[in-house]
């Protein structure tokens, strides 16, 4: 028999207007409405996916206002968060279905449990951890300010670097993987500092170098953000290299000082209360 648990929705709403509708309630809850491909709730296919979520809370404390959504590493709508290259405004809707309860389980009533945007996505082990920021919590931040710094404030290859990774990536092979380890095959030339803090490019899939070793020349092992999976029958992959935010390589790596986002000539002590700048 049915139970009289309400189903939760989960709708993730992306810049380029495209939507993933997920549920976290598997086909076993024996609803007409549940089919191989989800649930089906007005007129709309909610996907499966094992998600979770903690309480949702209501306070005046910014933080706590925080959900936190936990996914398999191999959910789509995951990878497709935590591989942005630069942060996105993807609004997040957790929507409250009384299937069970409804005269109509297709047209069941739908209640807005929770409704914010996502504030970030980083893989955890086996899983994905998804932040997700009240509504009324994001009008109480700050919002987009610069950063005071030596260093460029920009994400590499992001809309504020103004760079793509096409003129300066190598293609490459691949030669082994275990975990978060990759061995590839690229040109000899490459300086194995340059991949450090850059991007391993394979299929769609964008990878972080936490660090490079020189293996042999045109051999290289990188240690990434996260553990690598392997495309079936695929070998070729590409590399793009890093920055370290510094105004020098910026210039002689990239040749892109109009967009350095730093303040390389700042002093180190306010002149004025004799206290740290940064």
């Amino acid at each position: 028999m049915p139970d009289n648990k309400p189903t939760f929705l989960f709708v993730f709403t992306f810049p380029d207007g495209s939507v993933d509708r997920l549920t976290g309630d598997d086909v076993t809850r024996g609803f007409p409405n549940y089919g191989e491909d989800g649930v089906t709730v007005a007129g709309n296919v909610f996907r499966y996916a094992p998600i979770s979520f903690g309480n949702i809370k209501q306070t005046n404390q910014v933080k706590k206002q925080e959900l936190t959504l936990t996914v398999p590493l191999s959910d789509t709508t995951g990878r497709k968060l935590v591989d942005a290259p630069e942060p996105e405004t993807v609004s997040l809707t957790i929507l409250r279905a009384d299937v069970a309860g409804a005269v109509d389980p297709f047209n069941p009533e739908i209640l807005v449990a929770w409704s914010g945007t996502v504030g970030g996505a980083s893989v955890k082990k086996e899983t994905i951890s998804i932040v997700g920021v009240n509504i009324f919590a994001s009008l109480q931040l700050s919002g987009n300010r610069v950063r005071y710094s030596r260093l460029c404030r920009h994400a590499l290859y992001g809309a504020g670097c103004g760079l793509g990774t096409g003129p300066y990536q190598q293609s490459g092979t691949l030669d082994g993987f275990t975990g978060v380890q990759v061995n590839i095959l690229v040109s000899p030339t490459i300086d194995v500092a340059t991949l450090v803090g850059g991007l391993l490019i394979y299929g769609t899939t964008r990878y972080f170098v936490l660090s490079a070793q020189l293996l042999s020349p045109g051999s290289f092992r990188l240690n990434l953000d996260r553990p690598f999976v392997e495309i079936p029958g695929t070998t070729s992959l590409a590399v793009a290299p890093g920055c370290d935010r510094t105004q020098e390589t910026c210039s002689t790596r990239f040749n892109n000082l109009e967009n350095f986002g730093g303040f390389p000539y700042i002093p180190s002590k306010n002149p004025f209360t004799v206290s740290a700048i940064v």
